[in-house]
């Protein structure tokens, strides 16, 4: 995750977690239209129309002086994508569940286990908390870049693999780019 001190981030919403009621806290969220630019910029987007979530920020049950947390979200966006064969713009929508886990604990071993109040539920690390603040804004920000289509097609778009391949309409392999240019390689080479 990234530092939520980083004055850099396209959509930062810090929260202080160390006194969060036993309930936790529940934050809505949307970005901004510069924001929502940055965030398109950031995720080669052609663009975000709409970036937003109600956010639960919860604490978990802690030991030894360890504040945990627990962040669940609904994030919903509005996106356009650039079609990977056509070029043309794709609009798609994004609803997506979010949930991690952050923790104040720097220990290593196995014992920070033992503080886990879901066990064998996640087994993914809980993030760092910082300063007893984590940023509830890149934490949207980083679901929506694993949200995202990373091939976006426009619909009835079709790959033609045809138009790359090294073989003729008779179905015989002609000579392709690099043969060419190897050609030219070993023709120049030996004069």
């Amino acid at each position: 995750m990234s530092d939520p001190q980083d004055p850099h981030l396209e959509f930062s919403r810090p929260i202080g977690v160390v006194s969060l009621p036993p309930e936790g806290r529940t934050v809505g969220v949307e970005a901004s239209e510069a924001e929502r630019a940055a965030l398109a910029a950031r995720f080669g987007l052609t663009e975000l129309h709409r970036f937003a979530a109600t956010v639960l920020v919860r604490p978990l049950g802690a030991g030894r002086g360890v504040t945990q947390v627990e962040v669940s979200a609904d994030l919903e966006a509005d996106v356009e994508q650039t079609c990977v064969v056509t070029l043309d713009r794709v609009p798609g929508r994004i609803a997506e569940a979010v949930r991690r886990r952050f923790s104040d604990d720097s220990a290593t071993d196995d014992t920070a286990a033992v503080l886990d109040v879901h066990p064998g539920e996640d087994d993914d690390e809980a993030d760092p908390i910082v300063d007893g603040t984590i940023d509830i804004g890149e934490v949207l920000a980083e679901a929506l870049g694993l949200a995202l289509d990373p091939h976006p097609r426009a619909p009835g778009a079709v790959f033609d693999s045809a138009a790359w391949s090294d073989e003729d309409d008779a179905g015989e392999t002609a000579p392709g780019a690099f043969a060419a240019l190897a050609a030219l390689k070993t023709g120049s080479s030996g004069t």
